[in-house]
């Protein structure tokens, strides 16, 4: 039985994805300068979505508790350009079983790899993803930018940490 819904987000949900992310700002404003503020500003001011991936809301027991967004790169190969629980859901494994139920979805969809970046200094990020089966593949951005063939030349993020499960 399924824990967590995924719910495609819409126009009415771009107040609660700004919420969540500036419930997070803390942990990533030294790190990322302006690029959280910026993420705020576009779900709150220009109500606008990010064009390269879709949204899906996190919900739990009809309550939604964050967002991750992912995009297809080819038939095996799915980019999870964002995953994040509002900071009122941390540390209570709902990200875990989130991120496993997305896993299972993604194998019955017949996908056989899940990519994303983490930032070299988010810690707390890049831990959460190895308890999760995912590995560091490189953090060389010339490796990056060539990774499968340039699948992920358009996806950058300063000071990343490829990683990646295989499903």
């Amino acid at each position: 039985m399924r824990k967590m819904q995924f719910v495609k987000a819409v126009d009415d949900d771009l107040d609660f994805l700004a919420e969540v992310v500036e419930s997070i700002l803390p942990l990533y404003k030294d790190l990322i300068p302006g690029a959280f503020e910026r993420q705020i500003q576009k779900f709150r001011v220009w109500r606008k979505f990010p064009i390269n991936y879709e949204i899906w809301l996190i919900v739990n027991k009809g309550e939604p508790l964050g967002f991750f967004g992912a995009e297809s790169l080819d038939s095996e190969v799915v980019y999870l350009a964002a995953f994040y629980l509002h900071n009122d859901y941390h540390r209570m494994r709902l990200g875990s079983m989130a991120l496993e139920e997305f896993v299972t979805d993604l194998r019955g969809d017949g996908y056989k790899e899940l990519l994303l970046f983490a930032h070299q200094e988010a810690y707390w990020a890049v831990n959460f993803y190895l308890k999760h089966d995912f590995e560091m593949v490189t953090a060389n951005s010339l490796e990056i930018r060539t990774y499968k063939g340039g699948i992920l030349a358009d996806y950058f993020l300063p000071k990343p940490i490829l990683m990646r499960r295989f499903l």
